[in-house]
């Protein structure tokens, strides 16, 4: 399995012979908010920009994607916690008084694609008190050699080490990672925000599907 990344930034590993890009300006602190569809989309992220991450705890006990993802710099969240914003209100502050990035996949879980869930606003409240900038992104992926939404993306109710083994058989995976305009959240309402920022993850998914960067791949 090779995994590359494709949009309109380039940049050439030639020892490995991929081609990578990207489209938009990376942010270097503040939130990201993006559409989620596989455990990769934390590989290929953390690849764009340094950033923490917010992951459910189940996830850190997953076989190898736990590691790489704790390696990766998360934060986990029990969401069965009603306790669980007062503790990330204080997490994400640390994580912004570094001047650092935080990630976030307000969908809750993974899709095939087609459709970008409702984001939840509670998880926005901390950025919105902060008045930390929100920049909006769009993942997808394409494959050789398999089928994107049953071998790449991680969905319904999917278990991991079947996944696994097919994705690793894949032959070739790209992905285009798609960045928005930043939104200033200071003084905004948390619902008015989550709602605006869906709709700027469309945009985005819109747009990438006007101008594919898989076409002719």
């Amino acid at each position: 399995m090779a995994l590359q990344m494709e949009s309109e930034r380039p940049s050439i590993d030639e020892n490995r012979g991929r081609f990578n890009r990207y489209t938009g300006t990376p942010p270097t602190q503040g939130l990201w908010v993006s559409n989620h569809l596989s455990y990769l989309d934390v590989m290929v992220l953390a690849s764009v920009s340094p950033t923490t991450f917010l992951s459910k705890a189940e996830v850190k006990r997953w076989p190898i994607v736990g590691w790489f993802v704790d390696f990766a710099g998360t934060l986990y969240i029990r969401r069965e916690s009603k306790r669980e914003l007062v503790r990330l209100q204080t997490a994400f502050t640390e994580v912004w008084d570094q001047g650092s990035l935080l990630t976030l996949f307000p969908e809750g879980t993974t899709t095939n694609g087609e459709e970008c869930l409702p984001f939840h606003p509670s998880l926005l409240q901390p950025a919105c008190q902060q008045g930390q900038s929100v920049t909006p992104v769009h993942l997808r992926y394409e494959c050789r050699g398999g089928d994107v939404s049953e071998d790449v993306h991680f969905w319904r109710d999917m278990t991991f080490l079947p996944h696994l083994m097919r994705l690793l058989c894949v032959a070739n995976i790209r992905a285009e990672v798609r960045m928005g305009i930043p939104r200033e959240t200071r003084g905004q309402d948390r619902k008015k925000l989550a709602a605006t920022l869906h709709q700027d993850v469309e945009s985005l998914k819109q747009e990438a599907t006007r101008n594919d960067a898989f076409r002719g791949l």
